[in-house]
């Protein structure tokens, strides 16, 4: 299995560092090393504030047979930080929403902010089971209490008419996505409300929620690789 962007070396010790680093500054120079050592420092920095492991990258042919599904491979910290700078917080915060949890990393940032409730919906079993360790080694220094796993498939999953927030990762396509996209309708039209979503893809891909009438886009922001859009509700339309 080779490693991600996110994958963080399996041996932190210095001795097996330096020859890496090294190696790195050889093959792909010294600024582009540096970019490299500082992002897997706040990686690492952020893993161990928080207490959790999710620095895994898992193929999807290990976590399901729909091809509509991806694999796991963690939003590095320092872009979910801007991605969540842009989450409504107004009160009452209401319930955060990340799709395709994985092994909880969202759930787990996200509750240092002020949510009420954070729910992580995942189809897998096994990154269910990683998530609600990784939970439960959560250190203290979070706000929300209240966090949820469930483990079922996204586009049958009825979202909470208080949800104010959903995060998506690229967490699937096809006729998950566009289940997924009716159940926000839905709620939406049996509870009119500013909703915001928050939806990250690689830069070519087709954001869904564009095509959506009842949805806004107010923001994006590409990184290399990644592509930022922010949408808001427009009840009115529906």
């Amino acid at each position: 299995m080779l490693p991600t962007e996110t994958t963080l070396p399996a041996d932190l010790r210095p001795t097996s560092l330096v020859p890496q680093v090294m190696r790195r500054i050889r093959e792909k120079g010294l600024l582009s090393t540096i970019r490299r050592m500082s992002f897997l420092a706040n990686e690492l920095y952020w893993e161990r504030r928080l207490g959790i492991d999710t620095a895994d990258c898992i193929p999807r042919e290990f976590l399901s047979e729909d091809p509509a599904s991806i694999g796991y491979d963690p939003i590095g910290y320092r872009q979910l930080a801007l991605a969540l700078h842009h989450a409504d917080l107004t009160a009452p915060t209401g319930t955060f929403i990340d799709y395709g949890c994985g092994q909880g990393r969202v759930l787990a940032r996200a509750s240092v902010l002020p949510f009420e409730r954070i729910m992580g919906v995942e189809l897998s079993s096994k990154l269910c089971d990683d998530a609600n360790a990784n939970i439960d080694r959560l250190s203290r220094r979070t706000t929300c209490k209240t966090i949820q796993v469930i483990n079922e498939n996204a586009k049958e999953f009825v979202v909470p008419d208080d949800t104010k927030n959903i995060f998506l990762f690229n967490p699937f396509t096809g006729h998950l996505l566009e289940g997924v996209v009716e159940q926000i309708r839905l709620s939406l039209e049996r509870q009119p409300r500013d909703l915001t979503i928050l939806y990250i893809l690689p830069p070519k891909a087709v954001d869904i929620f564009s095509r959506q009438a009842w949805m806004n886009k107010t923001f994006q922001h590409a990184w290399s690789g990644l592509k930022l859009h922010v949408h808001h509700s427009l009840p009115s339309i529906l």
